[in-house]
C-alpha cells in the first residue's frame, strides 16, 4: 500500500503542472477567469464531499470498500477517457526554465503584496492544520481495526458509536 501511495504521489507530482495548462490553452481569454473558477470549485468539492461520501457507502453492510474501490476506479477511467478525447495542444514558446532566480523572484513579490501575502499564509495555516492527511493513517491505527476485519467506519472517517 505505501509503494502504492509513493507512486501515486510521484506521478501526481508530474501531471499537476501538466495539467494546470489545460484550462488556459482550452478557453478564450473572456471564458479564462470562469474556467479557472470552476475548476478551483470541482477540486475543492471533491476534496470535501469525496471522503464524506466514501465513509458513508463503506458504513452500509451492502456496499462497503469494495463498491469504495469500484466507485474510484469508475472515476479514473471516466477522468482518463475525458483526458483522451482532448485536443492536442502545442507547445508555447516563451516563457525561460525555471531557476532559484525566477524563485527569488516570485518570493520578492509576493513580499510585496500584503494581500497575496495574506492568501499563502491562510492557505498555509489550512493546509498544515486543517488538512493533515500525512496523519490520518497512524490516527486509524491507533483508533480502530479495518472494516474488513470486523472493525467500524471510523478507518475512513465515519464517526461511529461502539
Amino acid at each position: 500500500m505505501y509503494t502504492l501511495v509513493a507512486v501515486q504521489s510521484s506521478l501526481s507530482s508530474i501531471s499537476e503542472p501538466v495539467r494546470r495548462t489545460f484550462v488556459p490553452h482550452l478557453l478564450r481569454a473572456g471564458s479564462l477567469s470562469a474556467g479557472l473558477t470552476l475548476n478551483r470549485l470541482s477540486f475543492q468539492v471533491m476534496l470535501t464531499i469525496g471522503p464524506a461520501l466514501a465513509g458513508l457507502v463503506t458504513a452500509v453492510p451492502a456496499l462497503g470498500l469494495r463498491t469504495c474501490y469500484l466507485a474510484d476506479a469508475a472515476s479514473f477511467a471516466a477522468s482518463v477517457y475525458g483526458v483522451s478525447r482532448l485536443p492536442a495542444m502545442s507547445p508555447q514558446a516563451g516563457p525561460t526554465r525555471p531557476s532559484l532566480r525566477s524563485v527569488a523572484e516570485g518570493a520578492r513579490f509576493v513580499r510585496r503584496s500584503q494581500l497575496l501575502m495574506g492568501a499563502f499564509l491562510t492557505d498555509l495555516n489550512a493546509t498544515v492544520f486543517g488538512l493533515p492527511v500525512a496523519l490520518f493513517p497512524s490516527i486509524n491505527a491507533t483508533r480502530s481495526q479495518p472494516v474488513a476485519m470486523g472493525g467500524s467506519g471510523q478507518l475512513v472517517g465515519l464517526p461511529c458509536s461502539s
